[in-house]
């Protein structure tokens, strides 16, 4: 793939506004009065996403060190993200902890590393962390304001805009990459990898080592997600991934403007499609995704435990039973945050 991708900073396109839409969530769950994603994101007209996030200060001595790493922690607590001792893998690092949820069991945020002399100081955030950073009124706000008074450089993010028509699916995506669309300025095309699932189709454009590679991918059957609903078959996800380089540097403001610097990354295929595009909602997907995740549960439970469940109330409350059979998942899987629940 041509080192020429994308020249200078990340190139900006300004993005169209449209109004956004409130449509009700799916599943029943009862979410806080008004809660919806952050006001930043809702007021500006926002479609996309940030989803994953790497980024680095680089400290002047061991007290600018220090205050860096408070204002992150105090920060992280806000969103209901706490620090571990658990030890991530350290590579390039001498030292570091795991960020995992408060409210979600076995959930990982992401990590803080740094070097022993206390120079650099790396923070990661996972896919649910930005979910919670999306849902909260700070937003990435702290870590800009950080960035005033201490060096800071994105290395890596991820930039995921939705579809829920079926107009731009992987299909849409296969004929704008055949087309030339995706090509570098210089003609060059990247290369490109179709994997099938169970959980559905992914396209890959651009390499992995690449500083730039666009990920096309069946939301809605990743997601498992019963085949007679709305978006198992139409919800498409294109989520951007750019890495820093020395020649071209990812701009902080990428946090502020995400959907500009998603266009600009490759404006052939994706002006038009941010003009129609639905604003992404991670509130609602949130709900969606653990919906569909105990929906699916139940009906193991019913099919495989239901009869001892019916046994079992002839001379137990339900209450009782509960106690006897729940039991925390120690793997990975969908939750609630306890922040978009009611009380």
């Amino acid at each position: 793939m041509s080192n020429k991708i994308i020249i200078e900073p990340f190139k900006v396109t300004e993005s169209h506004k449209n109004n956004q839409e409130n449509k009700g969530l799916d599943f029943g769950f009862t979410l806080q009065t008004g809660k919806t994603d952050c006001p930043y994101l809702v007021n500006n007209k926002i479609k996309s996403r940030i989803d994953y996030l790497t980024i680095q200060f680089k400290c002047s001595d061991t007290e600018d060190f220090k205050s860096v790493r408070a204002k992150i922690e105090k920060w992280l607590k806000e969103l209901r993200i706490r620090v571990t001792a658990s030890k991530p893998s350290l590579k390039y690092f001498d030292s570091g902890v795991l960020l995992n949820s408060y409210d979600v069991d076995i959930q990982r945020c992401g990590s803080l590393k740094w070097k022993s002399n206390s120079r650099l100081l790396q923070l990661e955030l996972t896919g649910f962390a930005c979910e919670l950073i999306n849902m909260h009124s700070d937003y990435f706000f702290p870590l800009i304001e950080i960035s005033k008074s201490i060096s800071a450089e994105i290395k890596r993010i991820d930039i995921a805009l939705d579809d829920k028509t079926g107009k731009y699916n992987i299909r849409f995506a296969q004929k704008r990459f055949s087309s030339g669309a995706f090509n570098a300025k210089t003609g060059a095309k990247p290369l490109k990898e179709n994997i099938k699932s169970n959980s559905g189709r992914t396209m890959y454009i651009g390499s992995k080592r690449s500083n730039k590679q666009m990920v096309v991918y069946e939301k809605g059957k990743q997601l498992e997600l019963p085949n007679n609903h709305t978006d198992f078959n139409n919800w498409t996800r294109h989520e951007l991934r750019l890495k820093a380089r020395s020649d071209a540097p990812i701009p902080l403001d990428i946090l502020l403007k995400p959907d500009d610097y998603f266009v600009g990354s490759y404006p052939r295929v994706y002006q038009r499609m941010l003009k129609v595009a639905e604003p992404r909602n991670v509130t609602r997907e949130t709900i969606t995704r653990c919906g569909s995740f105990l929906s699916k549960k139940l009906k193991n439970l019913k099919r495989q435990y239901g009869s001892s469940i019916t046994l079992a109330k002839q001379s137990m409350t339900d209450a009782e039973i509960i106690k006897e059979i729940e039991r925390v998942n120690h793997k990975f899987q969908p939750s609630l945050p306890l922040t978009l629940l009611t009380k």
